[in-house]
């Protein structure tokens, strides 16, 4: 293994091919040619150990699990976009599967199978989903195919249709809320 010298702090010098001899001071060594070449080309060279790198999970590629199985689980593939605390977005979003508001969001949602509002979220607009969790606060059009769940801390302003509906002690539905055609059409046969 090769031995390298300082020159001062903080750098290395790669050691030399020749051995050094010094019998009197002003002696010159068998290396100082070599090492006069070297400076002019690169008066020092920094030593840097070499840091394995990290390998990355690609999206594509199906992981091997302790079962030894490599199948993708069911959670793996869904579209799952999550609005995180501090973020604005408006525009319109279709085929999500799921929805995690934890900012503001002023959008309209079609064709997504779950939305859910933290209690810090706020949502403004329509939606159109079959599972609705709602812990913050909902202003705009929201209709529900299957279960809407108002949480205590959840706030939802507007008209809401909903198939089956559960309301969380201090939970508010302020405005027009009715269920389904479907649903009604259901509960009456």
């Amino acid at each position: 293994m090769p031995v390298y010298q300082k020159d001062g702090p903080g750098t290395a010098r790669a050691p030399t091919s020749g051995m050094m001899h010094s019998s009197s001071r002003g002696a010159s060594t068998k290396s100082e040619p070599q090492r006069s070449q070297q400076k002019s080309a690169s008066p020092t060279l920094a030593y840097s150990p070499e840091i394995p790198r990290r390998a990355y999970d690609l999206p594509s590629a199906p992981r091997a699990r302790a079962g030894g199985s490599s199948a993708p689980r069911q959670s793996e593939n869904h579209r799952k976009l999550l609005v995180g605390q501090g973020i604005h977005l408006s525009g319109k979003i279709g085929d999500c599967e799921h929805l995690v508001v934890q900012g503001h969001v002023e959008i309209d949602i079609t064709d997504c199978t779950h939305i859910e509002i933290a209690p810090d979220g706020t949502f403004k607009g329509s939606a159109t989903v079959e599972e609705a969790t709602i812990a913050g606060r909902f202003d705009g059009e929201l209709n529900v195919t299957g279960m809407l769940r108002l949480r205590g801390t959840g706030v939802v302003t507007g008209t809401v249709h909903y198939g089956e509906l559960i309301v969380e002690a201090g939970g508010q539905l302020k405005g027009t809320s009715e269920p389904t055609e479907e649903h009604r059409a259901g509960k009456k046969s």
